[in-house]
């Protein structure tokens, strides 16, 4: 009986005995199998009882039987990036109390958790996640929800991609929205598993296009041209990216315009069209609405790669974008673009010993450190080619043993 567990709930915020709550009104015998729903109450012993707790029996009845599907739309919106409606229905949620029954308290938990990861709030999401750690009595969704988080979390501030398809992967699709695959299309993006990552990518844009959720479709199907790229099925990847831009032009998805220049850009320098790329990164800078970001930070680094291999700006003009690039870094704390500016900066002045030196001992390290697998790859090539020409075999040899062991790391999920 819904009446009963919301008398108890009230009871127990009150610190009041059964006894007390009883008195006056009934036994505590009868107190105790009201909470448990194994009698029939009167209305009227109901009103007293609701009027001692000082609570409106009736609206918190109808809070309750509204709260669950309250919490679903929270998650939906949440996972579809609707964010106006999700910010809205967090502010709500914020403000009712019965949350912290058992009943809704570990649901609400799990998605405050995906809250924070998806607003890049590193520290309250480790603490939700410890949290839910205990939890025993999940039902099959919610054990599913706890999965995603923890596969998220890896992916989003560990980068432990590995780990995070073995989370991912645990994940019952048959009794869970199949939104998670998008993260796990691209953990397998991030370790350049081609084949999975376009294969789990595909499965989520159906989703997404189930759902009509515009935006998520632009960021899979990005995802999706990222594996093409190298296809031997080639389709016109100009035509696909100028299209996807044009709907993000359509529906004001700034951030979404700018990552999608950002990996034409991209595309545009593996083929060696570097005054295309050019243009793709400056349309990207251009759109990141928030100028000191880590994605705008990315754009600018690609920006720079590009006009030191296509020597499209003299090196005093490329040296103070790396310099405005290393300030902006600082500024947001973002390492690993201080180590990468840092590296451009000594690669357009010339001084290779010192750049492989500061790739040697501080940047590769960091690299590693974070697990930026792609980053940490190109730049161990660059040391292994500086170690034999240099003659230094054993230096050679320890990193081609180290570019191996993590090839046959990564060959285990293909």
């Amino acid at each position: 009986m819904i009446e009963g567990k919301i008398i108890q709930f009230y009871r127990i915020q009150k610190n009041m005995k059964q006894s007390e709550l009883g008195e006056g009104i009934c036994s505590t015998t009868h107190i105790s199998k009201i909470e448990r729903g194994l009698t029939e109450v009167s209305p009227k012993t109901l009103q007293l009882l609701a009027d001692k707790l000082e609570i409106d029996l009736q609206t918190e009845i109808k809070t309750y039987m509204s709260l669950d599907i309250l919490l679903k739309e929270w998650l939906y919106s949440i996972s579809m990036k609707i964010h106006t409606k999700a910010d809205q229905l967090k502010e709500k949620l914020e403000h009712v109390a019965l949350l912290q029954m058992p009943t809704f308290f570990q649901f609400y938990i799990l998605i405050l958790t995906r809250h924070y990861l998806s607003t890049g709030n590193q520290s309250q999401a480790l603490k939700c996640l410890k949290k839910m750690e205990s939890c025993q009595e999940l039902s099959q969704f919610e054990k599913n929800l706890f999965l995603h988080n923890k596969g998220f979390y890896e992916l989003r501030f560990t980068k432990n991609f590995h780990k995070a398809i073995s989370i991912l992967n645990d994940i019952d699709g048959n009794q869970y929205t199949h939104e998670y695959l998008y993260h796990l299309a691209y953990a397998y993006d991030s370790i350049n598993s081609r084949v999975l990552a376009l294969y789990y990518a595909s499965k989520a844009l159906q989703y997404f296009k189930d759902a009509s959720c515009f935006t998520r479709i632009i960021e899979t199907e990005t995802l999706i041209l990222m594996q093409l790229e190298q296809s031997n099925e080639m389709i016109s990847l100009d035509s696909e990216f100028n299209r996807l831009i044009d709907m993000t032009v359509e529906y004001g998805l700034n951030d979404h315009r700018a990552s999608l220049y950002t990996n034409f850009g991209y595309f545009k320098l593996r083929e060696g069209n570097y005054l295309k790329a050019i243009e793709c990164y400056e349309n990207a800078m251009y759109s990141w609405e928030h100028k000191n970001s880590y994605y705008y930070l990315c754009s600018l680094e690609e920006y720079i790669t590009t006009l030191i291999k296509g020597k499209l700006k003299s090196k005093d003009e490329i040296l103070a974008l790396a310099k405005e690039g290393l300030k902006l870094a600082k500024k947001t704390d973002e390492l690993l673009h201080i180590h990468i500016f840092n590296l451009h900066i000594l690669t357009i002045q010339d001084q290779k010993d010192d750049y492989y030196q500061y790739l040697e001992y501080k940047a590769t390290p960091y690299f590693n450190k974070i697990n930026m697998q792609q980053v940490t790859e190109d730049y161990q090539i660059q040391l292994f080619d500086y170690y034999m020409e240099n003659q230094e075999m054993n230096k050679a040899n320890s990193l081609a043993k180290s570019i191996i062991d993590n090839y046959r790391k990564n060959i285990q999920f293909l």
